[in-house]
């Protein structure tokens, strides 16, 4: 009698190509040396011809990611017979998430990139070869690029996705949650870093509560990783590399709406007239910037394009020349003076009050809940009479970051100010080089974790009402402590490079519990206790527990310093 053939289900094959899938799907560098990435695509290739149901598994896992970066691809998929070419085609389409597209100028090769590019179904990133040494024609290279760009902003894929990002090489969406498995993500945004956070910690409910500070938005990012519109919602540029690319240009599609647009380093170069041509910023809510790219785009951009700001940022802003400080200072109040619903404001650079001029901040002072100004290199704080009526111009202000210098004599009357200020919830502090020894004691180990403890007390002693939800002290340039040495966890900066230059940036949170207690996290403090160096799974002392939670007395100093703050 013939043994009758054990048949396995579909769905069991499914899950063992899938599997055999997940292994594969970063496709850097191969996992064994007798398996490599190219075998593993042959073998794809194979197991689609075993049978029917092998094809239909494997068929969508084959041309998940698919390279048209060579001349004869595409010349094969122009010219060859039909109707296997258009077979291949509609595959790509339909299943292909990461596309490997060509920069050959050929006008065919660019009509039929950009007609595949605007028709997939759920791409999710592409790139193109651009060498360093800017091989070919910028503006041949940015009409090609702009075409591909806009194809996509304009084709199905894009409802699927949250983000769009655009590179000097390549271009990728995302929506908040998602694991992109080809490349890391190495911007991720402030809530991302909050869901990474373990539940029940002091941080994560700070964040929390700090989070939930931001101007209205209807999605929300802690109840689904899908947003609930299929519109776009976040359109990030970042800068290009020396002859690589000179930018976006017009090229018959505008650039979908978009909620929220950040420049990273970005050359702004869309004059006045081919903005209409290039975007639509109707619905755009938030506009952040990172570099000195604000005076370009400034004197491109007419404000009244901007009227529906509800967010504005600039961030790293080094501007050298007057000429330059004075357009911006002019766009910034025209931004301050016209956008109505405008509900925070953050600025962050150097020599920063030649350029904004505070009374036009007190002008929206009733509207604004967030507020920070700091600089890059000298922390000052704003300028005293900005705090001369202890913060009632800004009765809705509930997050606040600005600068800190320890030297001033000035500084408790200051902190005294800040931390009445009833509507405040989030109070975020930047200071630069060392915060003194004369906070913490000449015996002090750590001398920034002392005085950073010591001041953040102080505010919390001096809260009247509601406590904060969150103190935290930014410390840009720290000096390592005599016996600080990193801990596994915090060798690492946020892209998994080993960065032991980290350490010139400390930052020190805390908060009154709901039992009354003060607790601190951030960077550790370093007491001289080496025994951690060893053992990573030691516990903190109870000493050290006792310590931070001891209720904080208010000095004599201090106590004169509150007194003339109180007038």
């Amino acid at each position: 009698m013939e043994q009758q053939k054990t048949r396995l289900p579909h769905d069991i094959w499914y899950m063992v190509f899938q599997l055999v899938y997940s292994e594969w799907k970063t496709v850097h560098a191969p996992k064994h040396d007798d398996f490599t990435i190219e075998t593993y695509m042959e073998w794809l290739s194979e197991a689609r011809l075993v049978c029917k149901d092998f094809n239909d598994i494997v068929t969508p896992l084959w041309y998940a990611c698919i390279r048209l970066d060579s001349d004869a691809k595409m010349e094969i998929l122009i010219d060859g017979s039909e109707p296997w070419c258009s077979k291949i085609k509609a595959n790509i389409i339909k299943y292909s998430w990461v596309l490997r597209v060509s920069l050959n100028p050929k006008p065919e090769f660019v009509a039929l990139t950009s007609y595949i590019i605007g028709r997939c179904k759920q791409l999710q990133y592409f790139n193109w070869d651009c060498p360093d040494d800017g091989g070919g024609n910028p503006n041949t290279k940015a009409q090609m690029i702009s075409t591909f760009v806009f194809s996509y902003l304009n084709g199905p894929s894009i409802s699927k996705w949250r983000t769009f990002e655009l590179h000097s090489d390549y271009a990728e969406c995302m929506h908040l949650g998602s694991e992109f498995p080809y490349i890391a993500y190495e911007w991720p945004t402030k809530t991302s870093a909050l869901l990474d956070l373990p539940s029940g910690s002091p941080g994560k409910e700070a964040q929390v509560a700090r989070y939930r500070t931001k101007y209205e938005d209807e999605y929300d990012p802690f109840s689904a990783t899908k947003p609930s519109s299929t519109s776009l919602h976040t359109v990030v540029l970042f800068g290009w590399s020396l002859n690589r690319f000179t930018g976006l240009v017009p090229c018959g599609k505008v650039i979908p709406a978009m909620k929220k647009l950040k420049l990273v380093d970005f050359p702004w170069g869309t004059s006045v007239d081919e903005l209409p041509l290039l975007w639509d910023f109707s619905r755009l809510r938030c506009l952040s910037f990172r570099g000195s790219q604000i005076c370009q785009f400034g004197s491109g951009v007419p404000v009244e394009a901007l009227s529906e700001l509800r967010a504005f940022k600039v961030q790293d802003c080094f501007l050298i020349y007057q000429k330059d400080k004075a357009i911006v200072k002019r766009f910034l109040v025209a931004i301050l003076e016209s956008c109505r619903y405008l509900e925070s404001f953050k600025l962050n650079g150097v020599d920063w009050q030649d350029y904004l001029l505070m009374d036009s901040i007190a002008k929206i002072g009733t509207q604004l809940r967030k507020l920070r100004l700091t600089g890059d290199y000298a922390n000052r704080p704003p300028p005293k009479r900005f705090l001369v009526n202890g913060l009632e111009e800004y009765p809705n202000l509930v997050d606040l970051g600005l600068g800190l210098d320890v030297r001033n004599e000035d500084m408790y009357e200051y902190l005294a100010i800040l931390a009445r200020a009833r509507g405040l919830r989030n109070l975020n502090l930047f200071a630069t080089d060392l915060l003194g020894t004369n906070l913490a004691g000449e015996a002090s180990t750590d001398p920034d974790y002392d005085a950073a403890t010591k001041i953040m007390k102080f505010i919390h002693a001096e809260r009247r009402g509601k406590p904060f939800n969150m103190i935290k002290i930014d410390l840009v340039g720290a000096r390592e402590p005599k016996y600080w040495r990193p801990r596994n966890d915090e060798r690492f900066d946020d892209r998994g490079r080993d960065d032991y230059n980290r350490t010139s940036e400390r930052e020190f949170m805390s908060r009154i519990n709901a039992a009354g207690i003060y607790e601190q996290w951030g960077s550790e403090r370093a007491d001289g206790d080496t025994s951690w160096w060893f053992d990573n799974d030691s516990e903190d002392s109870d000493d050290d527990d006792d310590a931070e939670d001891s209720e904080y007395v208010v000095t004599d100093d201090e106590e004169q310093a509150v007194s003339a703050a109180s007038g």
